[in-house]
Formats: structure tokens, sequence, C-alpha cells
């Protein structure tokens, strides 16, 4: 009898424990936000969901999320007090985003977004919630990046900028 019952465990056993990663989450922190902290009024770090909350002075919000095991993420969006945006004019409702990649130049490519952008290297989809980018160029393509707007509620709006390495 116990020894069809570890028959019948062994698959579970094999496989439960986790594979190791291939990003070292250990060394994940907020330290690539070092050069940028001190224009908040309050900021917070959670390590286990590798996520900052820059609080800014003028009522906006600067979410951070960095890290990974199997697929590395880097990710920042902006919640901004709701304005009118024309969505046909990427390069002005990007520019929140534009300005956090340009002063992060280790975690984004701003030059060549920048680039991207001004010669239409893009894909746009458009839905009721909001635009989504990927871009065309290699270096952007090959990284994953995506610029966002997403419609919230009436008090505010989204825009993000991401990429991924897997």
């Amino acid at each position: 009898m116990k020894i069809i019952i570890l028959l019948f465990l062994f698959p579970f056993l094999c496989f439960s424990q986790s594979e190791p990663c291939i990003f070292d989450e250990k060394t994940q922190d907020d330290s690539f936000l070092d050069s940028i902290k001190n224009w908040t009024c309050q900021y917070n770090w959670d390590n286990k969901t590798k996520t900052a909350i820059m609080y800014m002075c003028d009522g906006d919000t600067i979410i951070f999320y960095r890290g990974g095991c199997d697929v590395f993420v880097m990710d920042a969006k902006i919640i901004l007090q709701k304005k009118e945006v024309d969505l046909n004019k990427v390069i002005e409702w990007a520019e929140p985003v534009l300005w956090i990649a340009k002063n992060l130049p280790n975690e984004f490519n701003y030059k060549k977004l920048k680039v991207a952008l001004e010669n239409n290297q893009y894909i746009k989809l458009e839905n009721n919630k909001g635009v989504e980018l990927t871009f065309n160029s290699d270096e952007l393509s090959v990284n994953n990046y995506k610029l966002y707007y997403l419609k919230n509620d009436t008090k505010t709006l989204t825009i993000g900028l991401s990429w991924y390495l897997d």
C-alpha cells in the first residue's frame, strides 16, 4: 500500500519544488529610483511586490513595478488628475511618461522611444478603455516596449510605459 501511495505522490513531489528564477529576485530593489525619490511628498517601496509608489505634491501618483523571476518587467505609470486629452496627439499625452523615461536612463531607452514616437514607428490599438502603442523599431520591439493610456474614472487617467524580457 505504501508503494502505491508513493507512486501516486511522486509526480507531485517532483514538481512541487519551484524552479530557480532566471532573474535574481534578491537583488531587485528600489535603488533604480535613487535619483528621483526626493521629488515626492511621500514614497513607499514594497519589496515583496517590487512596487514603488510615489505620491507627488501636486496630487498625481507614480507607480513603478520592477522585477520578476522568469519574466523581468519594468512598468512606470502615472495617475494624473483628469484633463482633456487628444488621443491622436501621442507625443502630448505621452509626455508624463517620457519625462520619467528621460530621468531614468538606465531603465528606459528615452532617445529611441522619442524617435519612434516622432516617426510614428508604432502600432496603435484603441478601444473604449484607452490606447496601447507597441513599437516597430528594433530595440523597442525586442524588449517588448508598450506605451498606454487608460481612462480610469471621471477624475483621473493613467499613462504608462513598460517593457519586459523573457
